[in-house]
């Protein structure tokens, strides 16, 4: 890979403090001149041409193409997930159980149906009638069909989502858990191990490959 993006704490040592904001060409890493003032940062996902970071304070960095900015979603707490669909469908969520979309313009809240998650971890989706967030609070799992969002698993606490396909994706969780959705169901993977699981990703390959506490990595062929 010669385009990845990771975001974090800001830099103290600095001051004005930086923004943790970091880009990998395919040899190296380096920061991120924003021109913005620090901020923590969670998560970061973008498209082949922009690109947006959420964190503290229900904040929102995004960059057009040229451009970095700063703009704030409405709710409190963190912004603890992202995910672009495209440039005019982008989905965010975190700690005000609330979960915001992005149609180009303006961000809008889709809260409706089930009570949400009290802290969004994760979110994945192939477009607006099939989108999935992943938290806590009991609704651990929640599928939106385009107008509410409904619980689909009901216990324990899910940190990442990710997949290839309407009919192929995964979740992973706390104390290793792994749930595989074949495009009906959600089944549990067999444990390996014990520790959480923060993120996952499929490879175009088919590969999965999830990293979660103490550097544990975990893949299945």
């Amino acid at each position: 890979p010669n385009n990845v993006y990771a975001v974090g704490i800001m830099d103290v040592s600095q001051t004005p403090h930086k923004m943790t904001l970091l880009h990998y060409n395919g040899t190296k890493w380096s920061h991120l001149n924003t021109g913005l003032t620090g901020v923590n940062l969670h998560s970061i996902h973008g498209t082949a041409t922009k690109i947006w970071a959420v964190g503290e304070a229900n904040v929102v960095v995004h960059f057009n193409g040229s451009k970095w900015s700063l703009s704030y979603v409405g709710g409190t707490g963190w912004m603890r997930a992202v995910y672009a669909i495209s440039n005019t469908n982008v989905w965010a969520g975190g700690d005000s159980a609330n979960i915001y979309n992005f149609n180009g313009a303006k961000w809008s809240s889709t809260a409706t149906g089930a009570p949400m998650p009290n802290k969004i971890f994760g979110l994945w989706g192939t477009n607006s009638k099939n989108m999935w967030a992943v938290g806590g609070n009991n609704q651990c799992m929640m599928r939106y069909d385009g107008a509410t969002w409904n619980a689909v698993v009901t216990k324990g606490t899910m940190r990442g989502i990710y997949g290839a396909g309407v009919n192929d994706h995964y979740s992973v969780g706390n104390g290793g858990t792994v749930r595989l959705h074949d495009g009906k169901t959600w089944t549990k993977e067999p444990v390996i191990t014990t520790s959480n699981l923060y993120g996952v990703w499929v490879s175009p390959s088919g590969k999965v490959y999830a990293a979660g506490s103490l550097g544990v990595i975990i893949l299945k062929q």
